[in-house]
């Protein structure tokens, strides 16, 4: 049960922080991985890593001025409670 709630939190920060992406990194990536698993594809990324490094590799087609780098061109916003 425990490991449950750890992997229901993970999976719940991990799409906290795609939606909450800087919008000129991730373009329609949230739309594209909705669709997908509307058409039986589970694509939800499973835990914070695994959206960090989508988003530092994805390619948006639509991104202009933006170089190709690391961490420094992520950004997540976090809120408190």
């Amino acid at each position: 049960m425990v490991d449950t709630r750890a992997r229901i939190q993970d999976k719940t920060v991990a799409y906290g922080l795609l939606i909450h992406a800087d919008t000129g990194r991730k373009g329609k990536l949230t739309e594209e991985i909705e669709n997908d698993f509307l058409k039986g594809h589970d694509d939800y990324l499973k835990n914070p890593t695994e959206v960090y490094n989508l988003l530092v590799n994805y390619r948006n087609a639509n991104k202009r001025n933006v170089q190709q780098g690391g961490l420094d061109q992520v950004t997540f916003r976090a809120e408190g409670k």
